[in-house]
């Protein structure tokens, strides 16, 4: 369980039978926020493979 499950559990009160749905609502909303944060980070991956290289291909500085 998250911390921000537990915060909300114990702030508001619920029957037995709510906190199954209560779990499965907040398990849903963590799983939609760690999907788009995944979404974002093979974003920016991609764009540091692309910088990457095509800084690689650049020639060196002359000396």
């Amino acid at each position: 369980m998250t911390v921000l499950s537990g915060c909300i559990l114990t702030a508001v009160s619920f029957s037995p039978f709510e906190v199954p749905q209560v779990l499965f609502r907040l398990g849903r909303w963590e799983n939609l926020r760690t999907c788009r944060e995944n979404q974002e980070l093979r974003g920016t991956n991609e764009l540091l493979k692309a910088a990457s290289a095509f800084f690689a291909s650049e020639p060196g500085p002359k000396r």
